[in-house]
């Protein structure tokens, strides 16, 4: 006897697409797309000092685009804050999620 594991979306959309998916992917349009694993991240909002609201998906997105550091040189300065308020690059943000 011989079995094997597929996620439950996989197996039911496999069964409306008719035809069996690869592994580590599920049927979306037509089209086969990869799973996402483990636990999303929440996005990285913040408030600075002028008052603009900024959002990232990640604070890796945030270090690199926004504040041009090195997302550990943004995780050092999240540890030191205080409160919600946080220093980087001489600046005062916010934390608002």
């Amino acid at each position: 006897m011989f079995y094997f594991l597929i996620n439950r979306n996989a197996l039911i959309t496999s069964i409306l697409q008719g035809e069996l998916c690869h592994k580590g992917k599920v049927w979306q349009d037509g089209l086969q797309v990869s799973i996402k694993r483990g636990r999303p991240y929440p996005p990285f909002v913040f408030l600075d000092n002028q008052g603009i609201i900024h959002s990232y998906d990640t604070m890796k997105d945030a270090a690199n685009e926004h504040f041009k550091v090195s997302a550990k040189t943004l995780q050092r300065s999240l540890k030191k804050k205080i409160g919600n308020a946080f220093i980087i690059n001489g600046e005062d943000y916010t934390l608002l999620a």
